[in-house]
């Protein structure tokens, strides 16, 4: 028993993943909708030729600045920009650059992590993909090499539900990091309420979207198997409960939901 009980402590501290079962999601969802039959089954479902990074940054362009021209962590108005050809934040919203060198755009955020749901991949492990450079052949993994041979990275990788409109220079300095709470207010970008914590590797959103953020995680769990870890389903829980889906969460997930042809189930049938 005393065995037992170090290893569990063991995998709680270290953040051993843990695959969830159904039992887990029904907790977050309406009971009149039926958990099982997508579950675990969204490369099942879905083809690389329609759904896949490059193509749907394309039509998310044109989501946003039709019906939600904002900024997910920060609020900032998104504006297209003729001389640079591409979104940019309202230069007066409020943002202060940490860096006076960082470009001042928008790009897309994967709000799960490309690394989160590709990094126990072979693809994302071992060199397995090649491409010639100067006459030589070069080896490499990662995301370039799995966004390039596996059909289900890619898939999960242009899925809508977890794309949202950010501040390249939030996106860039979150990096990979858990989403938690942080002590303290450093607001180190303005009046954009999003921390940084490099030292423990983690970023803290506004509370008015935490739980926009807590429904994509359960998401992508379940359409995809991605087991989540402790750390996880601690925010997961309690952000889902104090942040309810908000009407602008509610309509961007029906238009997601008709242009990808599935929608965010957590989202719509709340709990």
């Amino acid at each position: 028993m005393k065995l037992l009980k170090i290893l569990l402590l063991y995998w709680l501290l270290s953040g051993v993943l843990f695959a969830q079962d159904i039992s887990f999601y029904q907790q977050f969802i309406q009971p009149q909708y039926d958990l099982n039959k997508n579950f675990k089954k969204g490369c099942f479902f879905k083809s690389k030729e329609n759904q896949n990074f490059r193509e749907v940054k394309r039509f998310l362009k044109k989501l946003y600045i039709v019906h939600y021209p904002y900024s997910f962590y920060c609020n900032c108005r998104i504006i297209y920009s003729k001389s640079q050809n591409h979104l940019i934040p309202d230069p007066n919203c409020g943002y202060q650059k940490k860096s006076k060198t960082t470009k001042f755009m928008i790009n897309w955020e994967h709000i799960m992590p490309a690394y989160r749901f590709g990094k126990n991949l072979d693809c994302w492990k071992k060199r397995i993909c090649t491409r010639e450079k100067k006459g030589k052949l070069i080896r490499f993994k990662g995301r370039k090499c799995c966004s390039k041979i596996d059909d289900c990275f890619i898939i999960m990788e242009g899925d809508i539900h977890n794309l949202v409109p950010t501040i390249y220079e939030l996106n860039r300095d979150r990096k990979n990091y858990f989403f938690g709470e942080i002590p303290g207010e450093k607001r180190e970008y303005g009046k954009c309420n999003f921390e940084v914590d490099h030292n423990k590797n983690i970023a803290e959103p506004p509370e008015e979207i935490r739980g926009d953020i807590a429904r994509i995680y359960l998401y992508m769990s379940w359409f995809y198997g991605i087991p989540l870890n402790p750390q996880e389903i601690e925010f997961i829980r309690k952000w889902n409960k104090l942040d309810p889906p908000s009407d602008i969460e509610k309509k961007l997930n029906q238009l997601k939901a008709m242009h990808q042809g599935n929608e965010n189930p957590f989202i719509t049938y709340y709990r």
